[in-house]
């Protein structure tokens, strides 16, 4: 059961929370410069880590120094899914646009073609028309979200009140050029099904 908390909690307040989890992951970015903020909550509630993070992040020698879990680098990660896509695979969707990233590149270095032989989705599309090719992705529409935020800031500034004031912004999905119907790999896998059932 997955209980979701989507407010900033503070240090001691997330320090106990983690304390009674049975596990802690921490998901971090293909980013080498990002550290996930609550690493070190995350080590000193003594609780087994899982995280996925960039090689070069300095969360990951934290992690290891401290005995308090297990890094996956997400390039390792990408490579490891794309090294394991069977030929009925279709798509993958991913946590976020970076993880795409690296999954793009974990798929071409073996030589699985996008979206020839398989699809990627990215989710928030911050990444999106910049990769290449152009990522398909959920829009989280990062850029209505920041120009509501500092409206709501100014306005909180000139009135000199406080409002528990929730927006809510729609999702879609941008479709751009890194997914397509039915990749030939899974044509093939279906084909050799049906042979086979026929023999």
């Amino acid at each position: 059961m997955v209980d979701e908390h989507p407010h900033r909690i503070g240090y001691v307040d997330t320090l106990n929370h983690l304390g009674q989890c049975g596990a802690v992951l921490v998901l971090g970015s293909t980013e080498r410069h990002y550290t996930p903020s609550k690493v070190f909550q995350a080590i000193l509630s003594k609780r087994p880590v899982f995280a996925l993070l960039h090689a070069e992040s300095t969360a990951v020698g934290m992690i290891e120094q401290a005995g308090a879990g297990k890094v996956l680098p997400l390039t390792e990660f990408a490579e490891r899914h794309a090294s394991r896509t069977l030929p009925g695979d279709a798509a993958a969707i991913t946590f976020d646009d970076y993880v795409a990233h690296g999954l793009l590149a974990g798929l071409a270095s073996h030589n699985i073609v996008v979206p020839r032989d398989f699809s990627v989705i990215g989710c928030d599309d911050v990444l999106g028309a910049s990769t290449y090719p152009a990522l398909t992705s959920v829009s989280a529409r990062c850029d209505e979200a920041g120009r509501m935020a500092a409206d709501l800031l100014i306005s909180a500034f000139q009135s000199g009140k406080r409002a528990d004031v929730r927006c809510l912004l729609d999702t879609c999905l941008v479709i751009r050029d890194t997914t397509a119907p039915a990749p030939k790999l899974a044509q093939r896998k279906l084909l050799v099904q049906r042979k086979q059932t026929k023999g």
